[in-house]
């Protein structure tokens, strides 16, 4: 039986493994002012804000099926992005580039052998945990530093991958075979057993003994439940006393001191709301009041170039996806402190004279809506939800209207 057990959850572990991997198709890593100029040719475009002003930069969001992920990868490189990559992340996590190219070796494999998924090609994921997306862009920030793999050393993965893909096909004709072998062993046991409980019946056996064994075989417990039923004349009994008690002095005496205590903690509570105000403050005067009235002016703008009733927009298959905003500041300014602070993924967008700043990465306005109240509620009472729609920022209702549209 344990034999059973241990094989069938091997094989629950190979089918869940086959579901947690997620493919990104990353552009590149580059300083802040250092990207390509054709990079707003890119779909779909995603920025992570790094340490030390360096950004990487990502098209679409987290494919769920492999094939998709490399039509995307192809059309990345078309525009002229020779060097993009596909990025493999395991339950949230990135992969270094040695070890995605395991997963990516067993997907080619699958390519070859016909057996690759085609349904939901262009499925993805768009925002991950945000302890997964800190951790991620720590482990982005750390490969700047890092040689890339050779093609020597990718070839080496791609041929040990597919030969470990090829030993689990193998196992998996073993435990087939070997599940249905052990079925009739199975069914053999299982009318023994039902001769052996055949075998237990009382039926022959005279009543008054049958009731003998039952006396004797009373338990502790059963006593218990008899006392139990004894117990309501003294449960009122305490009641009384209860309320006989609640009219003495003594007990006025304890209800005077718990108002005081509770009146004591209050005014402790007082100073931390003080300073959580304080800090709601702090980020009111973080915001750059100039920068963000050119991001407003952004948004009209781009919200105006945008005809939802133009049948050229539905046709060309594109879709907006969305954002929460949160500040901004004038190009050659500082960072504000309150979105260097963030623990999370901030994406950086360079347009015209502003850096604008944005958090998360939603397919629905409802998503992003959905998180937006826990940044106001951070102190960030500028944030509003944005959809960027070909590169440009737009409106939130704008893009819900073009999402409509093509439903």
């Amino acid at each position: 039986m344990k034999q059973l057990t241990f094989l069938f959850l091997t094989l629950c572990v190979i089918n869940i493994s086959l579901g947690s991997t997620l493919f990104r198709i990353q552009i590149g890593t580059y300083k802040q002012r250092e990207t390509p100029e054709n990079i707003k040719e890119i779909p779909n475009l995603g920025n992570f804000q790094l340490p030390q002003n360096y950004v990487a930069i990502f098209s679409g969001g987290y494919y769920e099926n492999y094939l998709g992920a490399k039509m995307r990868l192809n059309t990345v490189k078309t525009l002229g992005f020779s060097d993009a990559k596909l990025r493999v992340f395991r339950y949230g996590k990135l992969l270094d580039l040695l070890e995605g190219q395991k997963h990516i070796a067993k997907e080619e494999l699958k390519l070859a052998e016909g057996k690759a998924d085609e349904t939901n090609i262009n499925k993805q994921i768009y925002s991950l945990d945000r302890s997964a997306s800190m951790e991620n862009r720590e482990i982005l920030f750390n490969e700047i530093s890092i040689p890339p793999p050779t093609e020597e050393e990718l070839a080496r993965i791609t041929k040990e991958a597919q030969e470990d893909n090829s030993m689990v096909d193998n196992l998996k004709g073993k435990f087939v075979g070997f599940f249905s072998k052990t079925e009739d062993e199975s069914s053999e046991s299982e009318s023994e057993s039902a001769a052996i409980d055949d075998n237990d019946d009382t039926s022959d056996i005279p009543a008054d003994e049958v009731a003998g064994n039952a006396s004797e075989n009373e338990t502790p417990s059963q006593n218990k439940t008899e006392a139990i039923a004894e117990e309501p004349a003294a449960a009122e009994e305490k009641v009384e006393d209860e309320v006989i008690a609640s009219a003495s002095p003594a007990v006025e005496e304890e209800q005077v001191v718990a108002e005081e205590k509770e009146i004591q903690e209050e005014e402790e509570e007082e100073p931390v709301a003080q300073e959580e105000a304080i800090e709601v403050a702090k980020k009111d005067d973080d915001i750059d009041e100039e920068a963000h009235a050119m991001v407003e002016e952004l948004i009209e703008e781009g919200t105006e170039q945008i005809d939802v009733d133009d049948p050229r927009i539905h046709s060309s298959g594109d879709m907006p996806f969305f954002k929460i905003y949160l500040g901004s500041n004038v190009k050659g300014g500082d960072t504000p402190e309150s979105i260097e602070n963030l623990p999370e993924i901030v994406y950086v967008y360079d347009k015209k004279k502003v850096i604008v700043y944005t958090v998360g990465y939603f397919g629905t306005s409802q998503e992003a809506e959905n998180e937006l109240k826990s940044y106001i509620n951070q102190g960030f009472t500028k944030a509003k939800v944005v959809g960027i729609y070909r590169g440009i920022i737009i409106s939130n209702e704008v893009a819900k209207a073009i999402v409509e549209k093509a439903r």
